[in-house]
């Protein structure tokens, strides 16, 4: 790879233009990618947050309707 970049900057000012390019281009290449690696992490952590919401909220309308459930039943037995 060292000879590839000798051989590309011995060729004048271009290759030097070209390396400098190419190295920039890496540069913003691996900045993509964390970047990208970040917007992953936010997504799981959205993901997280909602099933866990999603998770107390069928523990709480669960609980309601079985509290609705027992007074239904008390309010039957009252009856008879």
């Amino acid at each position: 790879m060292d000879e590839l970049y000798r051989q590309i900057a011995a060729s004048g000012i271009m290759g030097a233009l070209l390396i400098v390019v190419g190295l920039e281009y890496r540069k913003q290449g691996l900045a993509l990618a964390a970047v990208q690696q970040a917007r992953v992490d936010d997504a799981k952590k959205v993901a997280e947050t909602l099933l866990t919401l999603n998770e107390k909220w069928h523990t709480a309308l669960n609980g309601l309707t079985n509290a609705v459930e027992r007074l239904s039943e008390r309010e039957e037995s009252r009856r008879r």
